[in-house]
């Protein structure tokens, strides 16, 4: 389905891209696009409404949406900065991209959750435990730390044998410049648990409650990037939505990754889940976006990269003294059950293959700081990597010295061990590659006069061939000529593509692709990544502006 077919003139449009409001009218002489910071509340609920309230500039109002999927629909209310988010009953739970625009230009992108368990928004004042938001069942609070020295606190009643499970997710997910740490606190008011990293730099607690009784989570934050300042942070980004529930909560699957095109069934695994986990079924997901995994009763959704690989899950006797059989190219995905614990593959390789192993946990929200090793047949080490590029992930790169049989191991460099001590790793040929990027997700174009739209191109292992960059489903009456990058020069690192149109208004959104010249089938899009956020999207934003009259 075209997306990029969107225009601001009357025109067929998919049913699921959302233009509701008003009909678009040419801004004020000089009128800015409209910026988007963040939603509050950063999300909802499936089957239900949202009043929703954007933080940014709107130099008119009201104002279109832009959604990258469906399942929601967003209208513009009365009061500037207003909005509605209706989410659909069956809508996918997991993060959509936003964006507001006009005619004389767009938002960049802003994420909203969709979730599967009730949700409130937080309530002032809440800072003291007997100030305490009451919460319960399991919910999703909506809250903001709006200024320094902010705490939040939220009580709930517990039950002896139940397993309370508390996720916060703000930095990682929501692109809130904080630094949250969680504490659980019982009814004398001291502190039983505490936890600031287990998610990136979002808090995570599961405790194994001992006895009926009143008990407390409380919030504070230090900004994302460190300061001189002394004391807890907050201001009105500080947003979060916080999960507090002793019933089914979903952490991660197995495997990590899905094959394309496949139907597989895939292991849900969490707490408070029958037996510990669950599975779960999809049908042949496409290459162009994550899969987004969850169960309907459970809070939480797992979201993991659809792959032209093999996926291999970490058999539970796979080990040092007994390694599993693989062969490459595949994703392999794992856990490091135990303190002390190593998981060890074996595949055949020939002398001269260049391989590369790219193993991530941390860059997940996991735990496992990994440690590669390869060995040989002997137990020789062939190479060995803990961080990469100063993350904590790391990446293999070696040339097989001799045909024969080799064994892939890794564990946690400070050898622990536990349920979310789960592992990728993509196991492959280390071939020349490229990548297109962008520096910018929205443009402006002035009829009859040309844009340049930069694109960088990052040559890997050696790539060294022409690739052909063209701009694709450009909006009605948008043309642009392909242009090459070639192999050596200026352009064989950053490209411009011209675009033109002789009238507007028409907006929407464009991909680029690059193609190797003499390499068939490899194919790249242009992406970049939202403020605040890793996520690479490859769909930016055109506006073509009013013809001069």
């Amino acid at each position: 389905m075209n997306i990029a077919s969107l225009t601001l003139q009357r025109r067929v449009r998919p049913s699921w891209l959302i233009l509701v409001g008003v009909l678009i009218v040419s801004p004020p002489a000089g009128a800015a696009p409209p910026t988007l910071k963040h939603f509050f509340p950063p999300g909802g609920q499936r089957g239900t409404s949202v009043e929703v309230t954007a933080s940014g500039s709107f130099e008119t109002w009201p104002v279109q949406y832009w959604v990258d999927r469906p399942g929601i629909t967003a209208t513009s209310e009365k009061d500037k900065g207003k909005l509605k988010v209706q989410i659909a009953d069956d809508a996918e739970p997991g993060t959509y991209w936003m964006r507001m625009y006009q005619a004389d230009g767009a938002s960049s992108l802003c994420p909203f959750v969709v979730g599967t368990v009730a949700e409130v928004n937080e309530v002032e004042p809440n800072g003291g435990l007997k100030e305490g938001q009451a919460i319960e069942g399991p919910t999703v609070v909506n809250g903001r730390l709006g200024k320094s020295g902010d705490v939040d606190a939220f009580r709930l009643d517990l039950k002896a044998g139940q397993t309370l499970v508390a996720a916060l997710d703000a930095n990682h997910a929501l692109g809130s410049p904080m630094d949250a740490v969680m504490q659980l606190c019982n009814a004398a008011g001291f502190t039983i648990e505490q936890n600031d990293d287990a998610r990136g730099t979002d808090p995570m607690i599961v405790w194994n409650v001992p006895a009926d009784g009143t008990y407390y989570v409380r919030l504070f934050a230090f900004p994302a990037t460190p300061n001189s300042t002394i004391g807890f942070s907050g201001s009105n980004d500080y947003v979060y939505r916080l999960t507090l529930t002793t019933q089914a909560y979903v952490d991660h699957a197995l495997p990590l990754a899905a094959r394309h095109d496949q139907e597989q069934e895939l292991t849900l695994f969490g707490w408070n889940l029958a037996d510990g986990k669950q599975s779960v079924t999809i049908q042949g997901p496409s290459t162009r976006r994550p899969a987004t995994l969850f169960a309907s009763d459970a809070a939480n959704t797992v979201s993991i990269p659809v792959v032209n690989e093999s996926c291999t899950v970490a058999a539970a006797e796979a080990s040092v003294k007994q390694p599993q059989p693989v062969q490459l190219p595949t994703v392999i995905s794992g856990r490091v059950e135990a303190e002390g614990d190593e998981d060890a593959f074996r595949f055949a390789a020939k002398k001269g293959d260049k391989l590369l192993f790219r193993a991530e946990s941390d860059a997940l929200g996991f735990l496992l700081d990994p440690l590669l090793t390869l060995v040989d047949s002997t137990g020789k080490v062939i190479g060995e990597v803990d961080d990469t590029s100063r993350q904590r992930d790391c990446e293999l790169a070696v040339t097989i010295p001799a045909d024969g049989d080799y064994d892939l191991r890794i564990r946690d460099l400070h050898r622990h061990g536990g349920l979310r001590y789960v592992y990728r790793i993509t196991a492959q040929l280390s071939q020349p590659d490229f990548q297109l990027g962008l520096s910018q997700e929205t443009f402006v174009l002035t009829p009859g006069k040309p844009l340049d739209v930069e694109v960088t191109v990052t040559r890997l292992r050696g790539f060294q061939e022409q690739v052909q960059v063209a701009a694709l489903e450009l909006p009605a009456g948008v043309q642009a000529e392909p242009v090459t990058s070639e192999a050596k020069g200026d352009s064989s690192k950053k490209v411009k593509l011209q675009l033109t149109a002789k009238e507007g208004p028409v907006a929407g959104t464009f991909r680029i692709q690059g193609t190797a010249v003499e390499t068939d089938g490899m194919d790249r899009f242009a992406t970049f990544s939202p403020t605040n956020s890793s996520t690479q999207i490859d769909q930016p934003w055109l506006t073509v502006l009013a013809s001069s009259k």
